[in-house]
């Protein structure tokens, strides 16, 4: 019975060892398996180790492939939309892929993640990533007739960041209305008086709903849990961003929005740096950005009469103390003059302002992150800002995209510089609808309207100007930027149906603009057309002549071929094709 007890002791504890054995080396696989999926994350975009990891690093490649395309198409146009950092958000180039439907890319930058949203002919629309080198390929056998968005049959993404795009572009496509509503709702928060409780809780319960949209998909996809969470969080807190501009940001929350770091050049993260750098600017608890006068002061011979005698103004108001309401309102009206006449000076004491500000608020290299966004803003003053913004960044790669972009806009002026160069006279003078300025040599001629007695006159001179045409008439201003992305539309439609009756009119607006910016801009674009730079207030009464066709910028009426107004006809002119230019015209009935 003794033996027989220490046997089964023996084994009874035999068995707890092995047991305890196994227990641990279950442990050490599950965390072996564990450390074996745990997914190296990326440098971030702010990343301090960014410089070192760029300096060696190869551009991307992005290789498009479309197979069994028909005999009767001869090319295919691919047209990508690069996502950037300064002066422009988006920047769209054109290629063609050869005979045998093949294309490589070398991208221009070697920052990662670069997003780049894909147009392959009719065949396919996707928002692409780009790190090291990615291969679309499309069979257009299998290609529906609509062509597929983001992912679908016929479309096959591979090499180094294939498996990333098939994820990232199916994650776009699922419960995609679900998604939209909600983001929908938080870029509309703004538009309320919410309370900032209640602001705050349904920017949370947003928040909550889009992460458990992630978190099902998460689950198909685990690796990938890093770029779609960043993704998701820089599209979430770029709308927040917005929400507290001229605001205060709770602490809470700015300390959170503060925490992000996103990974990708994309849509997302750009626009998340973007307002964050205008959230910062425009912070309700800022230091007041009183203009230095003596900006104006230290040029004021350099001026014509117009600009000395407003300094003047200003400078004898400020010299004595304001006595009323009266007062202040006079200085104000002269200070909304100055921004008009001295645009270019504004833009450059305002971003020397901001880089100061900026640099106050967040360490490098965020602060140099935020600071390519005024570059944006100090396009038209360039010469001047630009070298402000390059002096005050420290961070290399921020450094090369500031001089880069410095060098393309010294190149650009001077090209435009030639081209008004090379204007000739207008002698047409018949029915007066401003001062004839100048005619440029792609078809532009260019007006200045100071005043005038009557619009109803100057309706009826437009008219005759150009009878028997129907007129497009594009009221806009030099710093609105839907204005600026809609002309090029205007101009494609313009160019491509020459054939109609139509004449284009471009009034611009001289509130906050002047000339010398007018025409730099319709130069930068070769705009065609007629072109009146006209004084605010009758731009005002103009709207109002044509039944209060719009309050803001761009607005556009036309006047058909009958001569009745028709104000709101156009929202976008990058909608109007030729078969609604020639109905909206009435050019379709005298055909």
């Amino acid at each position: 019975m003794n033996d027989g007890y220490k046997q089964s002791n023996y084994i009874m504890q035999k068995n707890h060892i092995m047991k305890q054995v196994f227990f641990l080396l279950l442990v050490f696989y599950c965390t072996e398996s564990k450390a074996q999926k745990v997914v190296k994350l990326p440098y971030a975009i702010e990343d301090a180790r960014m410089d070192t990891y760029l300096r060696n690093r190869p551009p991307a490649t992005l290789t498009i492939k479309i197979n069994n395309a028909p005999d009767s198409i001869k090319e295919i146009n691919v047209e990508c939309t690069f996502v950037s950092f300064g002066a422009n958000f988006q920047q769209k180039k054109y290629y063609t892929a050869n005979k045998n439907g093949f294309l490589k890319i070398i991208l221009g930058q070697n920052l990662p993640y670069q997003q780049i949203w894909l147009k392959v002919g009719d065949y396919l629309y996707a928002g692409v990533y780009v790190n090291t080198g990615l291969v679309v390929t499309i069979d257009a056998r299998k290609i529906q007739k609509d062509g597929v968005m983001f992912a679908g049959k016929g479309v096959e993404y591979s090499g180094a960041d294939g498996t990333l795009n098939r994820v990232m572009n199916e994650r776009v496509l699922f419960k995609r209305q679900e998604c939209s509503q909600l983001l929908n709702a938080l870029m509309s928060l703004p538009a309320h008086q919410f309370s900032e409780a209640v602001s705050l809780y349904k920017t949370d319960s947003i928040e909550k709903c889009l992460n458990q949209i992630d978190d099902e998909f998460i689950s198909q996809f685990p690796g990938y849990a890093w770029a779609i969470r960043n993704e998701t969080a820089s599209d979430i807190y770029q709308w927040i961003n917005v929400h507290y501009m001229g605001k205060i940001m709770p602490a809470a929350l700015f300390a959170r929005v503060n925490q992000h770091k996103p990974f990708f050049r994309s849509n997302a993260g750009v626009q998340f740096y973007r307002t964050l750098s205008m959230y910062a600017i425009s912070k309700k608890n800022n230091p007041s950005k009183d203009f230095d006068e003596t900006i104006l002061n230290k040029r004021y011979e350099t001026y014509d009469t117009e600009r000395k005698a407003l300094i003047d103004s200003i400078n004898d108001y400020l010299a004595k103390p304001v006595k009323g309401t009266n007062d202040s309102l006079f200085l104000m009206h002269l200070y909304k003059k100055r921004r008009n006449l001295f645009p270019e000076e504004t833009e450059v004491f305002y971003t020397a302002y901001d880089c100061k500000l900026i640099d106050s608020i967040y360490d490098e290299p965020k602060s140099d992150i935020l600071k390519l966004f005024l570059l944006e803003r100090g396009k038209n003053s360039f010469e001047q800002s630009y070298p402000l913004v390059l002096n005050d960044t420290k961070t290399l790669w921020c450094r090369r995209l500031v001089s880069k972009e410095l060098e393309e806009a010294t190149a650009k002026q001077k090209n435009i510089n030639a081209l008004l160069a090379s204007s000739s006279a207008i002698n047409d003078t018949a029915y007066f609808i401003g001062s004839p300025l100048k005619k440029l040599p792609f078809g532009a001629s260019l007006y200045q309207l100071d005043s005038i007695k009557n619009t109803d006159t100057f309706i009826k001179n437009l008219q005759l100007k150009f009878r028997n045409k129907a007129l497009i008439i594009d009221f806009w201003a030099t710093w609105c930027a839907p204005c600026l992305s809609d002309l090029p539309y205007s101009k494609k439609l313009h160019e491509a149906n020459k054939d109609l009756p139509v004449e284009y009119v471009y009034i611009c607006t001289n509130s906050a603009s002047n000339v010398r910016l007018w025409e730099k801009t319709i130069a930068d674009i070769r705009l065609p057309g007629t072109h009146i730079f006209m004084d605010e207030k009758i731009v005002e009464a103009l709207k109002s002549s044509f039944n209060n066709a719009g309050s803001g910028f761009p607005t556009y009426v036309v006047i058909d071929m009958h001569g009745n107004f028709r104000p709101k006809v156009i929202e976008r002119m990058q909608f109007v094709n030729r078969d609604n230019l020639k109905q909206i015209s009435g050019s379709d009935e005298n055909q």
